[in-house]
């Protein structure tokens, strides 16, 4: 799934010029909110971007991975103390993969999840062109889920910078 991530970001970068693009490491949650380690990229273009993200962990007994995709329309909002501010809202896509197991002996019990909702996206570029970023999509699947907060948000805060 790592490769169809790289492979979107790209499609859309070379179809006009990008005033920028970013990339972000940092630790994302999905699920209940577990810490895990996320990769974060965007593609922008005046005041549009694509953005992606990647998280997930892996043990003896269970895995879990989630990519985002989407579209996000940006603004600049002004500073906060010496540093600019951007905001940015729009919609995407997360898919999820996750498996368990009761011991390491036994195989997987695995599951793939897809869902759609809106993104919210804000940058504060506290040392130019560096960045702290959060993404966080809101995943919209079945109303259950988004009363229990299960299996449907992903949230990347990360430390990039913008190239």
């Amino acid at each position: 799934m790592s490769k169809v991530f790289c492979a979107a970001l790209l499609a859309f970068s070379l179809g006009s010029p990008a005033s920028a693009i970013e990339l972000g490491v940092g630790s994302g949650s999905s699920t209940s909110g577990r810490l895990m380690p996320a990769l974060s990229a965007a593609v922008n273009f005046d005041s549009w971007a694509v953005t992606g993200s990647s998280t997930g962990v892996r043990t003896n007994v269970y895995y879990l991975s989630a990519y985002t995709l989407g579209l996000v329309k940006r603004w600049e909002v002004g500073r906060f103390w010496w540093a600019d501010m951007t905001v940015g809202f729009g919609g995407g896509f997360a898919y999820s993969q996750y498996g368990y197991r009761n011991t390491t002996a036994d195989p997987h019990d695995s599951k793939n999840d897809l869902t759609a909702g809106p993104i919210f996206q804000f940058r504060w570029k506290f040392l130019n062109p560096a960045y702290l970023g959060l993404d966080a999509l809101f995943g919209l699947k079945y109303p259950q889920g988004v009363l229990a907060l299960a299996l449907q948000d992903v949230v990347v805060f990360s430390i990039g910078i913008s190239l």
